[in-house]
């Protein structure tokens, strides 16, 4: 069978599956979510590389570039030789990558200086993937808990997390600093017309901020003075209120909202 060692991401059409190689890492992070990359990559940046982290080097991947058995056998064995922690993150049950978890668990068990930490995205499933890992359930939950918050803060908890196991010192485990849902973001003392904008709270927990600074700017340069919110969503009565609370306070003339889809229950589309 003839084997491509390809980026993921490319947009070259391929016959079968697309083989996936990275260079090896002391830590990979194995997730379904671009967010917990890009949010990995903006710290990693800020961080200047790890200077002083005794995990070095850390790779990421989307597991869509896993999805094939073979892909995730090839990737293993030339990618994951020299790697000492890894940690998956499903946004789903195990069953949404149930082949991949298996070959890491063997992989894990391999060596006794490998370690393999499976994180839930939601609440739900923690626990049942907390406990396919070589960890502590408890680190898995607590570590978990830090991802679903999100925000630099929490993210550079995990890493901390991290170094502890690579050093083989007793790891503390992270507590997960809770974020406002609104959080305002930015707020100044300014004149100017105020202007609400409603954020996805994803943007902050990616730790991608460049499309929200050009936009908060360009009203600034209009003479007007931007009130920003992150949210979840506006689904939920509670931000609801607490939005309509801030901006009502700020006495705001417009509001921007980037959260077009998450506004109400599909059943409540017409009802105005």
């Amino acid at each position: 069978m003839h084997r491509l060692a390809a980026v993921p991401g490319s947009t070259s059409p391929q016959e079968g599956p697309v083989y996936v190689e990275q260079p090896g890492a002391p830590v990979v992070l194995l997730t379904s979510a671009d967010s917990d990359l890009a949010a990995l990559a903006a710290l990693l940046a800020d961080q200047g590389g790890r200077p002083g982290g005794a995990s070095g080097a850390v790779r990421g991947l989307n597991l869509q570039a896993l999805a094939h058995p073979a892909v995730v056998d090839h990737y293993i064995r030339t990618s994951l030789g020299e790697t000492r922690i890894v940690l998956v993150r499903l946004l789903g049950g195990r069953g949404h990558w149930s082949y991949g978890l298996e070959q890491l668990r063997t992989w894990g068990a391999a060596r006794p200086d490998r370690q393999l930490l499976v994180i839930a995205g939601t609440v739900e499933e923690a626990e049942a993937l907390a406990d396919l890992g070589t960890v502590d359930a408890e680190l898995a939950l607590a570590i978990g808990h830090c991802l679903r918050e999100g925000g630099p803060s929490n993210l550079a908890a995990v890493l901390h997390c991290v170094d502890q196991l690579l050093a083989g010192q007793a790891v503390e485990l992270p507590r997960a600093l809770p974020q406002a849902d609104p959080l305002p973001h930015d707020w100044r003392n300014e004149p100017g017309a105020p202007v609400g904008v409603i954020l996805y709270r994803a943007l902050l927990q990616a730790g991608d901020l460049e499309l929200v600074g050009a936009l908060l700017a360009s009203l600034r340069q209009q003479g007007l003075a931007p009130r920003a919110l992150w949210v979840s969503g506006l689904r939920d009565p509670a931000v609801q209120r607490g939005v309509a609370d801030l901006l009502g306070r700020e006495a705001v003339e417009a509001v921007i909202s980037t959260t077009s889809f998450a506004s109400v229950q599909f059943e409540e589309a017409g009802l105005g």
